[in-house]
């Protein structure tokens, strides 16, 4: 039998140890990369210069940055960037080279760096927190920032810009069909110059002088509290101020509208509350007027008949007496009155007629002033013969 030799076998532990570092350094090469992605880059200067056409841009005021800027590596790549000095400030230049849409670009701005926007058509542009300064010319754009304090601003085409808060001071040109709008502003001093169908409009704040040049059909609504107002107003523009403390100089032959102190409270107070829903009308005659109306009551007709007076029968006519006349009761039964009551039975027939009278004796006696019973035995007494002067 014929022995196999030692080193033979080397080069099966060979192989078998060049399979796992192979095995090793795939299994970590993902990892390598994806710690590749996560890297930022960071460029110190003062001024942020920045193109982005067509790009969604979000650049965030973050206090954590001392100076410069950080891109993150996506936004690296697919950027041009460099820098420039000129004497002792230095700028950073990021641009996107050609249009990338809707291309997301994610930047972070230390809180003192000026930023410039510029040559971006058709981007949207996004600012977070509190920029120092901003200096921009945008045409077709859309740009949202929180809170600037200082504004150089060129607006033209369709571009639109929104901002929450605005201090120190601004100047501004909106041409075109540009807008511009401003939640509060608190301003030393705004000029503005505004043409086409240009729109500017800040809701509240303080502005210590303004001057505004207004032409064509531009329109501007300015409600905040303003020291001196210095107004050109041209063609068919049409401005609308809010309270001006000091005084206002106006010339050109547009429309200015200064709104009053109480139109201004009037804009300030809540909506009126709406009104009570009407009552409906009602079937007791609430609705006519009549609720307070206390209701009629039904007449009441007493049971109880006056007592009837009949003559007392005689065969004798009764002579006149020589007391004064006293007025003799009604011998005929009283009329019931007309009423639009329901009749009331009558129990006891008086009101059937005198032949169903009660007996005379049951009947009440009448009153002794009203009769003469005295007259009544003349007439029943035959003998009266002691007066001979009596023609029989």
């Amino acid at each position: 039998m014929k022995k196999r030799p030692i080193l033979s076998a080397l080069p099966l532990y060979g192989h078998i140890f060049a399979l796992s570092l192979l095995s090793a350094l795939t299994v970590s090469a993902p990892q390598v990369h994806a710690a590749s992605a996560t890297r930022s880059s960071v460029f110190s200067g003062d001024e942020l210069d920045l193109s982005a056409p067509c790009a969604s841009v979000h650049l965030k005021v973050d206090p954590a940055l001392k100076t410069g800027l950080s891109l993150d590596e996506a936004t690296n790549r697919a950027t041009v960037v460099h820098t420039t000095k000129d004497g002792a400030e230095q700028s950073v230049h990021v641009a996107l080279p050609s249009c990338r849409q809707h291309l997301p670009l994610f930047l972070r701005l230390a809180p003192g760096t000026t930023l410039t926007l510029h040559d971006s058509p058709l981007a949207t542009i996004k600012i977070t927190g509190t920029l120092s300064t901003l200096e921009s010319n945008l045409t077709d754009a859309t740009l949202e920032i929180d809170h600037v304090q200082s504004l150089d601003l060129s607006l033209r085409g369709t571009s639109s810009v929104y901002i929450h808060q605005l201090d120190r001071a601004a100047e501004i040109l909106i041409a075109e069909q540009a807008r511009l709008h401003v939640d509060q502003a608190f301003l030393t001093a705004l000029s503005a110059q505004m043409s086409g169908s240009s729109q500017l409009s800040i809701a509240q704040g303080q502005i210590d002088t303004l001057s505004l040049m207004m032409a064509d059909q531009s329109n501007a609504s300015i409600m905040a509290q303003l020291g001196t107002a210095n107004t050109s107003t041209r063609d068919n523009s049409s401005l609308t101020l809010g309270h001006i403390t000091n005084s206002l100089n106006q010339s050109g032959n547009g429309h200015i509208h200064q709104t009053t102190n109480a139109e201004q409270a009037a804009a300030a107070a809540p909506a009126p509350a709406s009104p009570d829903a009407p009552t409906p009308n009602k079937p007791d005659g609430s609705a006519q007027g009549l609720g307070t109306a206390q209701p009629i009551p039904s007449p009441q007709v007493s049971t109880q008949e006056a007592p009837h007076l009949h003559p007392v029968p005689s065969s004798h006519p009764s002579p006149k007496a020589p007391t004064p006349p006293v007025a003799a009761p009604s011998l005929t039964p009283p009329q019931k009155a007309p009423s639009s009551a329901p009749p009331v039975s009558q129990t006891d027939g008086a009101a059937q007629g005198l032949n169903n009278a009660p007996p005379l004796s049951n009947a009440p006696s009448p009153p002794k002033t009203q009769t003469a019973p005295s007259l009544s035995t003349e007439h029943k007494s035959p003998s009266v013969t002691s007066h001979p002067h009596i023609t029989p």
